[in-house]
């Protein structure tokens, strides 16, 4: 058989493994500062041990549990989100990297040159307990990016892709979109300003937050203004909640709510329109959570996920298969929202 013709029919790929891989690639860009090529080679270094994290064991369980619901014994029992292998991993590699950066003088607008230009700033003032002289907290940024940054991004663009290729006119409209965007930009390549045009797009993005929250669980503590004990849930339900008291919030059952989301199982981004978001329920829309304790990084989130549709459909195309699950069940021992089962679509190209 040709190449062409082998790429005309398209090829069956676990689509969730392949948006692990391109967003390790783009953590390790941002974070990092390094090119992972995890795409071209999955034998990567660094794309073995950021997965590393999400592998789940009795011992990462546990302590998963005890950072999240018994916070008050940490430092007692001292859990450990990283394995101590991947936590020398990062160390080394930060340093390596900042030492490469002095060295060279190279200007990237990335973490590390944040973290570099906080450092010079610190021995201008001669301030030797500034936390860049720590190479744990230059390291455990570059961390935080990777736990926020790879399972979340890669799990929503991989029910986004699923999502699309159920809906073939759908994915049609999208990548016209995508086809004009790219015409309308003189280089051939995107600005952050033309991808904020893109209203199909963003419409697309939201719907797949909206019914696959991959963070289904938010947790605040109820802190009742006026320093009093108890704050009162009346008259939506008759109990209190005392100050300090972990407070759980389903957000995935809010999203599937049909008081607020009429058919909530059906995948449709109409939903996101600029008028029908001005009739949206304040407070029915959580993905990032929300108020002063929202996700510091829906931003970059939102980015990631946007341009790996955005190149992923440029060129390729993606239909459902014989090995495609009929309905997406969720993994009930993943902290995250994660499918139970692999998400088999095929994958052509673009003629």
């Amino acid at each position: 058989m040709r190449r062409s013709d082998a790429s005309a029919r398209g090829v069956i790929v676990s689509i969730k493994d392949v948006c692990d891989l391109y967003n390790t690639d783009m953590i390790a860009s941002i974070a990092f500062g390094l090119r992972s090529y995890s795409l071209r080679s999955t034998q990567s270094e660094i794309g073995s041990h950021c997965q590393d994290i999400f592998r789940p064991n009795v011992r990462r369980i546990i302590d998963f549990f005890v950072i999240f619901y018994l916070p008050k014994l940490v430092p007692l029992l001292r859990p450990r989100l990283f394995t101590e292998p991947h936590a020398e991993f990062l160390r080394r590699v930060i340093q390596l990297v900042i030492e490469e950066r002095e060295r060279g003088g190279d200007l990237r607008n990335d973490l590390i040159e944040m973290l570099l230009t906080l450092k010079k700033e610190a021995d201008l003032q001669k301030d030797k307990s500034h936390f860049t002289h720590h190479r744990d907290f230059l390291a455990a940024q570059a961390a935080s990016f990777e736990v926020a940054g790879i399972e979340t991004c890669s799990s929503s663009l991989s029910f986004a892709l699923y999502e699309l290729a159920k809906q073939p006119l759908m994915q049609a409209r999208l990548r016209r979109e995508i086809r004009e965007t790219f015409e309308e930009s003189p280089a051939g390549s995107l600005s952050y300003e033309l991808i904020g045009r893109m209203q199909y797009l963003e419409m697309i993005v939201e719907e797949t937050h909206r019914k696959y929250p991959i963070v289904p669980l938010l947790e605040r503590e109820c802190t009742p203004i006026n320093k009093k004990r108890f704050y009162s849930l009346r008259p939506h339900a008759e109990c209190y909640a005392r100050r300090g008291m972990p407070i759980y919030i389903s957000n995935l059952a809010i999203h599937h709510d049909p008081k607020y989301w009429p058919d909530p199982d059906r995948f449709d981004p109409e939903r996101f329109s600029a008028e029908n978001k001005s009739h949206q329920a304040p407070m029915s829309y959580l993905p990032f959570g929300a108020g002063p304790k929202h996700c510091i990084g829906m931003q970059i989130g939102q980015l990631q996920i946007k341009l790996g549709l955005i190149y992923f459909l440029r060129r390729h195309r993606v239909e459902l298969c014989e090995k495609t699950v009929e309905r997406i069940s969720f993994d009930a021992k993943f902290a995250l929202l994660a499918s139970e089962h692999r998400i088999y679509l095929k994958v052509a190209d673009c003629l």
